[in-house]
């Protein structure tokens, strides 16, 4: 059922709670985000590509203080203390790009964030841009897809020991993250190569990543400093797989005392798959590296054979009868110390921006790494800040709004144009978990004109408690662009309420009596980790939850008593 009108619908149930209120993001390629009114070009130069290949997907390092990047409140143009409303597109202005901030300090506007971008040029600049100054932001939009599928686990290494484990949160999604262990602390969080990083005290420190399956190629890297390595054992700062066994791989320094005169600051690496019955077969790197600075470890086997490492991304040894065969050690990934936990083997340095990939990457692409992350300022020239309109022309299709609300137990959706041109048409998609979304209407546009326009749709087949929808235009061209997603509570009996919901730091959930018994409440983050449990046993009808411990941005709630329901959440 469609409505065309000349003014909003007024009627309000109060028996119902909206997520997602906020206007929309605009829609079409060429013009700027809508919303956003600052904005700066970023170009990248091509001297930063090693090779004559373009690289795809590539996760830049942006690293940059730029006044204009401060927040608002500290006289920058950001809108949000937490950097949520600066996002990137490609030169082609409202095509996003994924990113992924690392860090952001609102008073000296200093930016450490990964972009993906799509091509990589190595003979022309790659132009992006950059838009900030956005008020009706106020959740994150950084995102794991930054990185690409290859990618199977990576660690910034910038996180608090202190926290609840696991410490070191995977940041490509996989949940591949790393829990700390021995006795490290916040003092253990200091000052890295790219943002915070991890010293290891050569004690007991050490990180353990829970084993999962490799690839018979793969990549690894991470950056280390190390000034001494006195004694006379071994220092671990790669361990997966028993040392000496079938399936293994050790990277590690020999101490300035050992009897073995050869491995004296030696940076080692035996590597054992199904062909390798020895560990005789080594990958040594040098004894230069024992220098208190920042140096580059990758370590790639290859698809045809071969294991080569590069320090700082020169090729420093290799074994070509290495590789090829299956591999799949049997212990947890150990970072700072051996599998076994030796005590004489632990790492006393430092490691930062921890990856391990599934296939191996080019000697050109971990060059490009390595001249990215290196010196990030060298080859990226941020732009004049300017308004966003002067980027980018104006935008085609301005979507201000998109909400819904509960009429006679059916479901009203609302949305509001600023301007419709060369737009063929809007379809409403539902769903009943936010993942996967099916058409249910198709609405033609009213006028095509720059004029303002009001839309109404009633959903007549609401059978969940709990919907999810979300609205796609779609351009005389046959491009299409979706809006926000809102959730629509219908009450129904022993239904539950949640509010206020985006909510500051207290949340109220309302339900039935006989559910509030005996209930577990968990809270999920956007990566699948378990933030929050507690089980309640009340005779009240409501809980009161304090989460002031959250940090900003979405999660999932879910309810486990005599029935199971799973909510969107937003904390402001």
């Amino acid at each position: 059922m469609l409505l065309l009108k000349n003014q909003s619908l007024s009627v309000i149930n109060l028996h119902i709670l909206i997520i997602g209120l906020l206007a929309v993001s605009c829609f079409h390629l060429k013009a700027q985000p809508y919303g956003y009114l600052y904005g700066k070009t970023i170009s990248i130069n091509p001297s930063i590509v090693t090779g004559t290949i373009s690289l795809t997907n590539f996760p830049l390092l942006l690293k940059t203080t730029d006044a204009d990047l401060r927040s608002k409140s500290n006289g920058g143009f950001v809108e949000s203390e937490y950097g949520y409303d600066i996002v990137f597109t490609t030169d082609a202005c409202a095509s996003p790009i994924s990113y992924q901030v690392e860090s952001y300090d609102p008073a000296t506007g200093e930016l450490i964030c990964w972009v993906k971008i799509p091509t990589l040029n190595y003979n022309a600049n790659t132009v992006i841009n950059m838009y900030y100054g956005n008020p009706l932001v106020n959740s994150s939009t950084s995102s794991a897809s930054t990185w690409g599928s290859e990618f199977s686990t990576v660690l910034h290494l910038n996180n608090n020991p202190n926290d609840a484990a696991p410490q070191m949160i995977d940041a490509c999604g996989k949940t591949n993250s790393g829990t700390c262990i021995g006795t490290m602390t916040s003092t253990n969080s200091v000052l890295g190569k790219i943002g915070n990083c991890i010293t290891f005290d050569e004690v007991d420190d050490g990180i353990s990543i829970p084993d999962f399956d490799y690839t018979s190629s793969f990549t690894i890297s991470f950056w280390f400093n190390v000034s001494e390595v006195n004694g006379a054992s071994y220092q671990y700062l790669y361990s997966h797989g028993n040392f000496g066994a079938t399936h293994a791989t050790s990277i590690y320094f020999g101490e300035d005392l050992l009897g073995i005169a050869v491995d004296r600051k030696m940076l080692k690496n035996i590597f054992q798959d199904t062909n390798d019955a020895t560990n005789t077969s080594g990958l040594d790197a040098g004894t230069t590296l024992v220098d208190g600075n920042w140096h580059y470890y990758t370590f790639v086997v290859g698809n045809s054979g071969g294991a080569i490492v590069y320090i700082d991304a020169v090729l420093t040894t290799s074994l070509s009868f290495l590789g090829g065969n299956s591999y799949d050690p049997a212990t947890n990934i150990y970072i700072g110390c051996r599998s076994d936990l030796s005590g004489t083997r632990f790492y006393g340095g430092k490691i930062d921006e921890f990856r391990i990939l599934s296939e191996p990457k080019s000697a050109n692409w971990i060059a490009t790494e390595f001249n990215n992350q290196n010196n990030p300022s060298s080859n990226i020239t941020l732009g004049a800040h300017t308004t966003s309109s002067l980027i980018c022309q104006p935008l085609p299709i301005q979507l201000i709004s998109f909400n819904g609300n509960v009429i006679n137990d059916d479901i009203q959706l609302n949305w509001e144009t600023a301007q419709e041109i060369n737009c063929h048409k809007y379809v409403i998609e539902k769903s009943t978990d936010a993942e996967i979304f099916i058409p249910i209407a198709s609405i033609s546009p009213f006028r095509n004109n720059n004029d303002r326009n009001y839309y109404s749709y009633t959903d007549l087949n609401q059978a969940e408690e709990i919907t999810y929808y979300r609205l796609k235009q779609i351009d005389t061209d046959s491009s299409f662009y979706y809006s926000n997603i809102i959730s629509i509570h219908l009450l129904k009996k022993n239904n539950t309420v949640l509010f206020p919901n985006p909510f500051t730091n207290e949340l109220k959930i309302v339900r039935n009596s006989s559910e509030l018994k005996s209930m577990d409440v968990k809270l999920i983050d956007k990566i699948g980790q378990i933030v929050f449990s507690k089980n309640y046993n009340s005779q009240e009808n409501s809980i009161n939850l304090t989460l002031d411990f959250l940090n900003a941005g979405m999660y999932y709630l879910e309810l486990s008593g005599v029935t199971k329901e799973r909510f969107i959440i937003v904390k402001k």
